[in-house]
């Protein structure tokens, strides 16, 4: 049986994100779960591409990261932040853009092509022909040989969706999603456990490796920790996207 969820009202996009203002007492897996994919990013994006970021968040947490890499040290270096939020940090750096009250949906086209997309915790936000829109328009700013990161939560019936998430998308919808709109997946890792599903999934080895770790990290870290060996029991899936050849 689902857990009951607050009701929201009906809107077709949600503009909450995740600040950092709100974790800087504590450290919360869910905030955890987002540094470790702003910095799989940057170790996947090199100096000298160009990176549109959309829905970047207020604080353009992804322009930070990126900062303190040799990214900005390459004049070629080119980040675009893209938000419907206004307020968004980051401006002033010649190789930091940031387009605020964007609607990427309807304007992606002014863009251009990019080495790189990024769009984390963005499509679950959203109504499904919205995200239909949000992946043909990223599909549209990737430049060929480029590549698409894309991170969202994996809904489950037992658990059932966040109250300020639209739409979670199962794997196997997504995936079907993805492909209809010129897309392909190139890799998919997990990024965000519930411990007590991850710790199921476990191999005999691993689960050592937990166990003795856990007394460092505790179960909500580590069921992070674990979460990219097992996409499929994980709560949240990394998506390596590319053009459909």
């Amino acid at each position: 049986m689902a857990k009951k969820r607050k009701v929201v009202a009906p809107r077709r996009f949600d503009t909450t994100q995740c600040k950092e203002s709100m974790y800087e007492k504590y450290v919360h897996r869910d905030y955890f779960a987002h540094c470790m994919r702003w910095s799989w990013v940057s170790r996947l994006v090199k100096a000298g591409m160009s990176v549109l970021d959309v829905g970047c968040g207020q604080d353009a947490p992804m322009a930070k990261v990126l900062s303190r890499t040799a990214f900005p040290m390459d004049k070629r270096s080119r980040y675009v932040g893209v938000d419907m939020n206004k307020g968004v940090k980051g401006h002033g750096k010649t190789w930091c853009e940031i387009r605020e009250e964007f609607d990427f949906t309807s304007r992606y086209a002014e863009l251009g092509q990019f080495d790189a997309v990024v769009n984390l915790e963005v499509i679950e936000h959203m109504e499904v022909e919205d995200g239909k829109a949000l992946l043909r328009g990223m599909r549209e700013c990737l430049a060929p040989d480029g590549r698409l990161y894309l991170s969202t939560p994996v809904f489950y019936p037992s658990v059932g969706a966040a109250a300020n998430h639209i739409h979670e998308y199962t794997i196997p919808e997504l995936k079907a999603q993805i492909e209809e709109c010129g897309l392909e997946v190139e890799a998919r890792r997990g990024t965000f456990g519930n411990y007590p599903v991850i710790k199921k999934a476990l191999t005999p080895e691993h689960l050592a490796v937990y166990e003795a770790l856990r007394e460092f990290h505790g179960d909500d870290v580590m069921a992070c920790f674990m979460s990219p060996l097992y996409p499929d029991a994980a709560r949240n899936n990394f998506w390596i996207l590319r053009r459909a050849h």
